[in-house]
């Protein structure tokens, strides 16, 4: 039986070696960094704190803009150099790992930890049993499961959610307004696509009638 390693990205690989040197050497990281919600890149430092090779490759590090914990994906890192002009901020090591156990698939929203649950109907909960993120737990229920995960990434716990469909539901406020917007925000889209698709004018209206090329 032949064993597939798991595959890295050419950023990653570039750029893993030098974030891993500014952990372990307790030196400031100089990076520029891709935000993919702006789609712009900027150069920022980073004390980083925490190095998960994953698939995908994350870090936890300190800010220096914010001064606060954030996650950041390598793949995302466009240049990485140690900076030995700029003083590497400590952090303490149970805030870091309270805030890796509060994230959810490298996604921390801020703010304390809020208990969300979901059911799950059969036959799909019998696939999301074997594939619940870290910090998820499940029970069986008459019909499928309930999950339920402590997290401050609720976006990413509703993102899951959602993509399950109509087998999910959620079972919480918190979550369900998550859902909800995120529902209402994919249906905008679709309505802000279709007006676009549709004439706005009699003019345009004739020129896209099927009698027009006649």
């Amino acid at each position: 039986m032949a064993i597939v390693p798991m595959e890295t990205t050419a950023r990653e690989e570039q750029y893993l070696p030098i974030i891993e040197d500014a952990a372990n050497q307790k030196k400031a990281l100089q990076f520029r960094y891709l935000t993919i919600t702006s789609g712009k890149e900027a150069m920022r430092h980073g004390s980083v704190h925490r190095v998960l090779v994953g698939p995908p490759a994350r870090f936890i590090a300190t800010c220096h803009r914010s001064g606060d914990l954030k996650w950041f994906r390598v793949e995302n890192v466009t240049d990485a150099r140690l900076d030995p002009n700029v003083p590497c901020r400590d952090a303490d090591a149970k805030a870091v790992d309270a805030y890796l156990r509060a994230s959810l698939d490298g996604f921390h929203d801020g703010g304390a930890p809020v208990r969300h649950v979901f059911f799950v109907s059969d036959p799909a909960a019998r696939w999301v049993a074997r594939n619940l993120m870290d910090g998820m737990e499940d029970e069986e229920v008459p019909g499928g499961i309930r999950v339920t995960a402590e997290t401050s990434g609720a976006s990413r716990l509703a993102r899951y959610v959602v993509g399950l469909g109509a087998a999910a539901k959620p079972l919480t406020p918190d979550l369900a307004r998550e859902v909800i917007a995120l529902a209402e925000g994919a249906l905008k889209a679709i309505d802000e696509s279709a007006d676009a698709a549709t004439p706005t004018t009699k003019a345009d209206a004739k020129a896209s009638s099927p009698t027009a090329a006649r």
